[in-house]
């Protein structure tokens, strides 16, 4: 098992993260688990690997790393049956890349990634909120209608609300608001989470591509300076 040989560099919020030169003395455990808990604390942020908002990543994309190119076909499994410490959780849940339940793993603490919420609820049922809003400006909705909402690259989320946060429409004519309808999104195996860390927040991985497509869209409005509402074409 040679974990020893340079690995390639991971880019992490503007820093570049580079192996250190280890003895082949040292525990190869314990070099595993050093480097699978700073991945899944500290590294594993867009455009690395997709992470949901509750923290959890696909296990299949981490054993794809550079970071652990170095083990042989198995060793990944077996070093993580081996680690006692219980720093990983381990899950199995629909993917909606390979359309069946999947594994995914993450840190069970001391996560230093901004965009991880302990306090997100995965809803699997509409409840008592049927649709959701997404406000963008006319230039993007212009690629949007067309092609579907694209997560935001600092987190690699899509970021929704509530009908009722359109009650308070801005100001610029540019404003345009779609809305999303959750029956169809949940239908279609899309995963969303709901935030309550600074108020209301509904997320969104999207679908296999990372997108939320058109056939999610309800309907699309641009908000006049005038408060009052003109309806654009979705199609």
């Amino acid at each position: 098992m040679n974990l020893w040989r340079p690995l390639s560099r991971i880019q992490y919020s503007g820093r570049r993260f580079l192996s250190q030169n280890l003895s082949p003395s040292e525990d190869p455990l314990e070099l595993f688990t050093r480097r699978l808990n700073w991945l899944l604390r500290h590294g594993a942020v867009p455009p690395v690997m997709t992470l949901r908002p509750d923290g959890f990543v696909r296990l299949g994309d981490v054993r794809n790393l550079g970071l652990f190119r170095n083990l042989l076909p198995g060793e990944f499994d077996e070093l993580l049956a081996r680690d006692e410490s219980r720093s990983f959780k381990i899950i199995s849940e629909y993917d909606p890349r390979v359309g069946a339940d999947a594994p995914w793993i993450r840190a069970r603490m001391g996560h230093s990634i901004k965009s991880v919420d302990w306090s997100v609820k995965r809803i699997l049922t509409p409840e008592k909120v049927s649709t959701l809003v997404h406000r963008l400006d006319m230039e993007t909705w212009m690629l949007t209608r067309h092609h579907g909402i694209q997560p935001h690259p600092t987190d690699g989320l899509i970021h929704l609300q509530p009908v009722a946060a359109t009650q308070k429409f801005g100001s610029e004519t540019s404003d345009i608001y779609v809305f999303l309808d959750i029956f169809k999104m949940l239908a279609a195996g899309i995963p969303l989470w709901r935030s309550t860390r600074g108020g209301i927040a509904w997320l969104t991985t999207g679908d296999v591509n990372g997108l939320l497509p058109p056939q999610m869209f309800l309907e699309a409005l641009q908000v006049q300076v005038d408060r009052q509402t003109q309806k654009m074409p979705s199609g």
